[in-house]
């Protein structure tokens, strides 16, 4: 019975000695090393856009079978803007008035979704001039300005 306890005891005290010296090396491991980032080079703050400033790009993105483009900001990644293109959208009443609702209209009669895809900037003499946005639905012959 005593040799069980003492292996036991063997046992326990390796686990502590074990247990303080990772803790050492993790407690050493937190210091600021040579050549690391500070807080104020780190990723997030290279990318911070704040309030009020304009981000230097934006990108178009489609939403696939939601219908929708989606406006972000680069390099924020800030999402401005989620439009409906080819969807019914009850936030904003979008083909839910009379003015709006011939807007889902096809060749072949009211389809209120479809799979956008491949927004495209406008261009002017081959240079993208951003006055418009064209977007293509998939499942329907339609293309949107």
């Amino acid at each position: 019975m005593k040799a069980k306890t003492n292996v036991y005891c063997r046992i326990i005290k390796s686990l502590i000695i074990l247990f303080m010296l990772t803790s050492i090396l993790a407690v050493n491991g937190c210091g600021k090393k040579e050549g690391s980032l500070n807080l104020s080079e780190d990723a997030a703050n290279k990318v911070y856009v704040p309030p009020g400033k304009y981000d230097e790009f934006y990108s178009f993105l489609s939403g696939g079978f939601s219908g929708q483009l989606a406006v972000y900001g680069l390099p924020s990644g800030r999402l401005f803007r989620v439009i409906p293109v080819f969807s019914v959208d009850p936030e904003k009443g979008w083909c839910y008035t009379e003015e709006t609702k011939p807007m889902l209209m096809t060749s072949h009669g009211f389809i209120p979704w479809d799979d956008a895809h491949h927004p495209e900037l406008s261009m002017k003499d081959g240079v993208p001039d951003g006055r418009w946005v064209f977007i293509n639905g998939n499942n329907t012959p339609r293309i949107v300005s």
